[in-house]
């Protein structure tokens, strides 16, 4: 058991509530601020200084009074059950969290969304690299299992798939992809990029394109190299690229919204080829339906977050005195969305993670 002070500011008394604050709030930041010998709150610890240390503990530690009463009844369970479990360990250690409580965390905030915490608290228990390529193999069996499937079946391994690739990505690197950034790249600092997958389509080539849009939209090189390698048909690649597409779009209902805004404006231009309204066809694409015309540079950035896929699948151009236009492309009477097969809404087996 813990050994108690007058003022609650014995070190293990304010790591126990440091580490149930952290648990309940999927926060390894509070962690770090015990385990970091050079942090306010461990010198005023050390220092023996209860008025310094009430006050650090405060700033790092969650405020149970702060909480709504079910969150607080959920903190001082965890609370009593962290005295139960680790409370010898906390008592001899303070400043070192047992790695169960530490792999407990990882794990809340996983379920949370919460991975730059989760992918911290994999890296202190040097367990971080070991996850992901778990995840990326039960992702590449998924596909696997999906090409030898039938149609209900596939859709749903499929589906698995997305979530551990998309888990293994977010664990490598939480803050990736930033999709606003991501696009601006594509179009303008990186355009080459853009004119390559373009390029593929043009061409037909339909591996090289899903490849290329599978590494923008994971944004990372090797997991995408790997499920590239993994289908070995068309049909497969099209139908995991649309249940990531659904995915990252928040779901099927919000992917099909995208689809048929995307498919109208389509209509829009193919209806005027000699002479595209592009103030039209943004307006479809956008949905948005005010007088004046939105920025196409703005709206490229607002879609890629809302929809990622849609800066793979849109360009944006430009007409002097007038200004940019963000609109789908479309090759030899063909949409992007088209000819990647993922113009279809449908119902998914996933949904992005937070919705």
């Amino acid at each position: 058991m813990t050994s108690k002070s007058r003022d609650g500011t014995s070190a293990p008394e304010v790591a126990t509530r440091v580490l149930a604050g952290a648990v309940l709030a999927a926060d390894f930041c509070a962690v770090q601020q015990l385990m970091n010998p050079k942090s306010k709150l461990r010198l005023a610890i050390e220092r023996d200084a209860p008025a310094l240390v009430a006050r650090e503990a405060a700033r790092v530690a969650l405020d149970p009074e702060a909480l709504d009463e079910p969150a607080r009844d959920e903190y001082g369970k965890t609370l009593d059950g962290i005295q139960e479990r680790y409370g010898n360990e906390i008592s001899q250690s303070p400043f070192e969290p047992p790695s169960a409580l530490v792999e407990e965390l990882a794990e809340r905030a996983i379920q949370r969304q919460a991975y730059a915490s989760a992918s911290a608290a994999l890296e202190h228990l040097g367990a971080r690299n070991k996850r992901v390529g778990e995840l990326t193999a039960s992702g590449l069996r998924d596909l696997k299992s999906a090409e030898a499937a039938d149609a209900g079946a596939t859709e749903k391994a499929f589906g698995s798939a997305v979530e551990s690739f998309w888990l293994a990505v977010k664990l490598k690197a939480p803050l990736e992809p930033l999709f606003q950034k991501r696009a601006t790249d594509l179009h303008f600092t990186h355009p080459s990029s853009k004119e390559r997958l373009l390029g593929t389509l043009l061409a037909a080539d339909h591996k090289a394109a899903f490849g290329l849009s599978v590494e923008y939209l994971l944004g990372d090189k090797e997991i995408s190299a790997s499920i590239l390698s993994a289908l070995s048909r068309g049909t497969g690649r099209k139908a995991f690229l649309l249940e990531l597409a659904r995915m990252l779009s928040g779901g099927p209902e919000r992917y099909g919204e995208f689809v048929s805004r995307y498919r109208a404006s389509v209509e829009t231009l193919l209806g005027r080829a000699e002479r595209p309204d592009f103030v039209l066809a943004q307006r479809k694409l956008s949905g948005h339906t005010g007088e004046d015309a939105e920025d196409g540079i703005n709206l490229l950035r607002a879609l890629a977050v809302a929809h990622p896929v849609s800066a793979l699948v849109c360009r944006v151009v430009a007409i002097p005195r007038q200004g940019h236009y963000l609109i789908p492309s479309i090759a030899e009477g063909k949409s992007a969305l088209e000819i990647l097969g993922i113009d279809s809404a449908g119902e998914s087996a996933t949904r992005r993670p937070g919705d």
